[in-house]
């Protein structure tokens, strides 16, 4: 094959990976009104703030969960969610990454639509990256035919589509490698500046980082001089300063000790579950070739078939990729089986990929040889080793091997895009939470120097964290309640606001805190009999003109619509339950609000109403109360500020009977 059609080759393939990967990233990233992830979304978000904000991590908010966080119990549970939240708060493990998103937000966007920005970049950076690699491996052309076959890959848990900091550092490694093995392991700058960039990205980058080390050696010569140790002996310096400056520097927070096994027998069942795990993804690569044994005569072929010239880094580059595999088995993390093996496993996966490309490649090209050669008869015989084909064979076999390779390309896009529509719908509705920063800047507004905080859940906790409340304190329920350390709920002064995740959450189909009610035949309202007069619907009808019934009366809402609609209810109906009848069809009505009278609040918190929706076909309601007793610790005396979105904003104590307002 020549240069210009291995570049070609190369360019196709890249640009099947941009867009294939671009619509696993583009579709949830615009279905949604918060970042894909929200839970480590957040987490990343609020560690770029405290590089700005709160870099010593010495801000009311911090000081006041730093000790209860770290405070010891024999609870498991309990244990593991001290250890999830204090590493999600304090542990600075990706300050690199941070720095990035700090510049995207220094453009002027939020910091959702910053991480948006960066995350969206990944299947261009991970694109370029495993371009340069597998074509510095592989060879342009089977660079491009892996790139095409992995465009259809979705790795779970890793994928490939999204930037965040253990795949950022990914990139990174990749990069690193492909310049070791370019330069035959004598890179000067590559590997000091690389291994820098690898430990400040991710705690795996000192893994990745030793790899390079182990790379560069089995690459260069037997009897490196001394002016090629100096980027070994730096990146080594490097790697050591890493490991030790988490015992020098006590805040930052640079490391957390791992959360312990609860039990002797999470030490036996986890490693199963980390096997099942290797099963499931050898399965889900290969799964397109029909068999293994198929796959396997490809991946040996393709490194039969390397050019000499290329066998020993691809020999150095398998054993080092094949080493971090088998390192990855000695870790085990409770709760997250296989956690360490799904990461190593992406760069030998696609290094594979590669064997498979140029086996593809290379017998592609052999046909077309066979092709042209039976077509005319004038040409050079092709042989295949001893096998010298007619030209009749000789065509055959062509179209025998374009129809085969066809076919397995087609198998690899058709169960791809299955599996890539599973992960957009996951990536959709995952965490289908709606924030709004009002909230929070309401807090701020409202709240006296010295006060805290409760937060009942943690990715609420961390987006108010992100929005200015590291300057309050805080008190993170779910680490205290029920336990010796819940004193530190009044220690030194109880919490002035509370914030919970609102009930509407209980609801299916949430996006911005809309409650989407196709599917749905009516919707019930229990409110208390002293509930005042006048009930307010707040929709959304982006669809044709619909009509409602609400006790017995017709509510139309135009074709476009979002907003307030009154409905006149008679007094009867409020003591008891409130039928609305929803259209029937496909009707694309949103409830985004349900209030009496001139209750400025989006939902009845008052007059303590439960909503139910009672979909069609027999199956089970959906409840939700709409009192705040059911959110907050037992005898809280409470007022609801704010309930935008999916989280609800209260004041706590005394002042809880301030008027609320929107």
């Amino acid at each position: 094959m020549t240069r210009a059609a291995g570049f070609a080759a190369l360019a196709a393939g890249l640009a099947v990976w941009v867009v294939v990967q671009g619509v696993l990233v583009g579709v949830p990233l615009r279905s949604r009104g918060t970042p894909p992830e929200i839970d480590d979304a957040y987490t990343y978000i609020a560690k770029s703030v405290q590089m700005t904000d709160c870099f010593l991590q010495d801000c009311p908010a911090m000081n006041d969960l730093r000790g209860p966080l770290r405070a010891p119990t024999s609870d498991p549970e309990i244990r593991w969610r001290r250890y999830r939240a204090y590493a999600r708060a304090f542990l600075v493990a990706h300050p690199l990454y941070s720095v990035g998103l700090i510049a995207v937000k220094s453009l002027g966007v939020s910091w959702e639509r910053a991480y948006m920005i960066v995350w969206a970049a990944g299947p261009i950076l991970f694109g370029l990256a495993f371009a340069y690699w597998l074509s510095v491996l592989w060879g342009p052309a089977a660079a491009g035919a892996a790139l095409f076959y992995l465009a259809f890959q979705v790795f779970p848990g890793q994928g490939l589509h999204y930037v965040v900091p253990s795949n950022l550092t990914l990139a990174v490694a990749v990069w690193v490698w492909a310049r070791l093995v370019k330069t035959s392991g004598d890179a000067p700058w590559s590997l000091p500046l690389g291994t820098c960039a690898l430990l400040l990205t991710h705690p795996a980058g000192r893994l990745y980082a030793a790899a390079a080390l182990a790379l560069g050696w089995f690459l260069g010569p037997e009897r490196p001089s001394g002016k090629r140790l100096v980027p070994y002996i730096l990146a080594v310096c490097a790697i050591v300063a890493a490991t030790l400056l988490p015992h020098v520097v006590r805040r930052p927070e640079l490391s957390v000790v791992g959360d312990a096994f609860g039990t002797w027998r999470q030490t036996f069942v986890i490693p199963y579950f980390t096997l099942e795990k290797v099963v499931e993804a050898l399965d889900r690569w290969s799964g397109p070739f029909g068999s293994l044994i198929a796959f396997g005569v490809l991946l040996a072929a393709g490194f039969a078939w390397a050019p000499a010239r290329r066998q020993r880094a691809l020999a150095a580059t398998a054993l080092v990729l094949a080493g971090l595999v088998a390192v990855s088995f000695a870790y085990v993390l409770p709760r997250y089986p296989a956690e360490l093996f799904m990461r190593v496993w992406v760069p030998f996966a696609v290094f594979m990929t590669g064997a498979l490309g140029h086996a593809v490649v290379t017998l592609l090209a052999k046909a077309c040889d066979l092709a042209r050669a039976g077509l005319d008869a004038s040409r050079p015989e092709v042989r295949l080793g001893e096998w010298r084909p007619s030209p009749t064979q000789g065509l055959a076999l062509a179209l025998v091997c374009f129809g085969t390779f066809a076919g397995v390309a087609a198998k690899a896009a058709v169960a791809g895009c299955a599996t890539m529509r599973t992960t957009i719908v996951y990536m959709r509705d995952r965490h289908s939470l709606a924030f709004d920063a009002e909230q929070p800047k309401r807090l701020l507004r409202e709240a006296a120097a010295g006060d805290r905080v409760l937060y009942m859940q943690e990715t609420p906790m961390l987006f108010f964290l992100t929005h200015g409340a590291n300057a309050l304190g805080a008190v993170f329920h779910p680490a205290v309640a029920g336990t010796l350390e819940a004193a530190s709920m009044a220690s030194p002064a109880p919490p002035a606001f509370a914030v919970a995740q609102n009930p509407v959450m209980a609801f299916p189909r949430t996006p911005r805190g809309w409650v989407r009610l196709s599917g749905f035949r009516s919707l019930e309202v229990r409110p208390p009999a002293g509930a005042p007069g006048g009930l307010r619907l707040r929709l959304e009808n982006p669809a044709a003109a619909a009509s409602l019934r609400v006790a017995g009366r017709v509510v139309d809402v135009p074709s476009g619509f979002s907003g307030w609609l009154s409905a006149d209810v008679p007094p009867t109906a409020r003591g008891g339950v409130l039928a609305l009848v929803l259209p029937e069809g496909s009707s694309e009505l949103a409830l985004g609000g349900l209030a009496f009278g001139d209750d400025p609040l989006f939902w009845p918190w008052e007059s303590k109403a439960v909503v139910t929706l009672l979909p069609g076909g027999g199956a089970p309601a959906v409840s939700a109360s709409f009192d705040l007793s059911g959110l907050l610790p037992a005898g809280a005396d409470a007022r609801v500020l704010d309930d935008r979105g999916t989280t609800v904003l209260a004041r706590l104590g005394p002042r809880g009977g301030a008027d609320a307002r929107r």
